[in-house]
């Protein structure tokens, strides 16, 4: 027999070891199902391809990512094909990384396959066999595309706030506060400390249970109050309170804050110009409504028109009184023709101009007085006393110069 001939035990060892490795193998098959269910299953892409890129395993969300059909065979394809905005030299200079390192997470900018871009957060490890030998290369993938637009938005926001001329700021629900931008702080002369601080530190007390009680009700809050400054002095500030909501469902108070010490300065300003203005075109009008004309050295006459009320009374007795004293009156005429009305009160305070007149050695004369008004005057029982009449101002102009019939 010769030696090479295999002999019943040497085919019976064979045997054995055949039989010993499909049991190893059917064991790794066994052992790596719940692998394979949950990579089918997994919502991150998952890939396996060889050393040198040809693609042994795609799951469905591999194929959802980059746009395969399910029934699109991918297994034996170069991963390249599909990436067509990599070249198969980068990617063999990737793969040599990923063979000197074992490892690789990051971002990395790819395309579906209807030319698409995303960016995907890759996660690749070397598989090695039992003799640590590299064999395949297992990657995850998950769009993170959205991801960074919000984090970009987020930045941008976050920019945006800071640099906002007015105040930002928001507070828990105990109105502890826990943010405020740069405006916000600025505005209360405080830096890194207010983080931390009850808001009963800054806030107006004095408007603290509206602004709560509002808040409660509505939600929100609007109108001016007051912030006091770490230096001590009340800061004028128009203010919206609104409530908030995290993930969590944890109630916060924002608060955007502009500080309005010009413009109350200037309504202020413009409040005592507008009393100024009032106040000349009162005594404007008072000049108006009881003229004072100068007839001659010692004469002075008085028209009267309109309607005279306890205030024009007494605006009437001040410019009588004044016009005596300041032209050395001796004479002084009281004109009512243009007066249709007299009550009992402006009727005495004319008998009290008179009398006050007399005081400053002056004599007066009221003419022009209208049937109603004599007739008022007679009903009231008014005692004209010593004060001469007229019948109007012709004769009573001619009779302070002597010239009377």
């Amino acid at each position: 027999m010769s030696s090479n001939t295999p002999t019943i035990e040497s085919l019976q060892a064979e045997l054995a070891r055949l039989h010993e490795e499909n049991h190893r193998l059917q064991a790794q098959v066994v052992a790596l199902r719940p692998f394979q269910i949950l990579a089918e299953r997994s919502h991150e892409a998952v890939l396996v391809t060889t050393l040198q890129g040809t693609i042994a395993f795609a799951n469905h969300a591999y194929r959802k990512l980059y746009g395969f059909s399910d029934d699109e065979p991918l297994t034996g394809r170069d991963v390249v094909s599909h990436a067509r905005h990599q070249d198969s030299g980068q990617f063999q200079k990737f793969f040599e990384q990923l063979l000197s390192t074992g490892y690789f997470h990051g971002a990395i900018e790819e395309t579906k396959i209807d030319g698409t871009p995303f960016t995907g957060m890759a996660s690749i490890f070397v598989i090695s066999d039992e003799q640590n030998q590299p064999q395949q290369f297992i990657s995850f993938f998950r769009d993170i595309t959205d991801q960074q637009n919000n984090e970009q938005r987020l930045q941008i926001f976050d920019q945006m706030i800071e640099n906002a001329p007015d105040g930002v700021a928001y507070m828990s629900s105990d109105r502890t506060f826990l943010y405020a931008n740069s405006a916000f702080r600025s505005i209360i002369g405080r830096g890194d400390e207010l983080l931390g601080m009850n808001g009963n530190d800054v806030l107006d007390l004095s408007q603290a249970e509206d602004i709560r009680g509002t808040l409660a009700s509505t939600g929100k809050w609007s109108g001016r109050t007051n912030y006091r400054h770490k230096a001590g002095h009340l800061v004028p500030v128009a203010v919206t309170a609104f409530m908030l909501k995290t993930l969590a469902g944890e109630s916060l108070i924002g608060l955007m804050v502009r500080d309005i010490t010009a413009v109350v300065e200037a309504e202020a300003e413009h409040t005592a110009m507008q009393e100024q203005i009032i106040q000349a075109q009162q005594a404007t009008l008072r000049e108006l409504s009881t003229p004072l004309i100068p007839l001659a050295e010692g004469i002075i006459a008085m028209p009267i028109v309109g309607t005279i009320d306890s205030n024009r009374a007494m605006q009437i007795l001040e410019a009588l009184l004044e016009g005596i004293s300041t032209h050395q009156a001796e004479k002084a005429i009281l004109d009512l023709t243009g007066v249709k009305i007299m009550d009992t009160q402006v009727a005495n305070a004319l008998m009290r101009a008179a009398q006050a007149a007399k005081l400053l050695g002056a004599d007066v004369t009221l003419s022009g007085i209208s049937a109603e008004v004599a007739q008022t005057l007679v009903h009231l029982g008014v005692d004209l006393g010593t004060i001469t009449t007229q019948r109007d101002l012709q004769q009573s102009i001619a009779a302070a110069f002597g010239h009377d019939q």
